[in-house]
């Protein structure tokens, strides 16, 4: 599978809040393909703290979706960290 592998979080991060797991594969944000940390890390700095990504994953064979409430602290715009493209499995 095609994405970017959860291998940690931060304290407190709103990712893992919403239900995001370590192994994880992101497979999409807000609806656009991911297949680079990059484009995460982009989500989070182009929102404002409050407002709401759809993040799309793997989880094992199912697909699912959560919604991430963006916190404030500085540290939750990496909320979590990714492996490299690919990974899936």
């Amino acid at each position: 599978s095609k994405g970017i592998r959860v291998r940690d979080f931060t304290q407190n991060s709103a990712a893992r809040t919403a239900g995001l797991k370590v192994g994880d594969i992101l497979t999409q944000v807000n609806g656009r393909n991911t297949l680079e940390l990059d484009q995460i890390s982009d989500a989070y700095q182009n929102n404002r703290p409050g407002d709401t990504i759809r993040i799309t994953y793997l989880r094992g064979e199912r697909e699912a979706m959560v919604e991430v409430k963006l916190g404030s602290a500085p540290t939750q715009k990496r909320g979590f960290g990714g492996g490299a493209p690919g990974e899936g499995g």
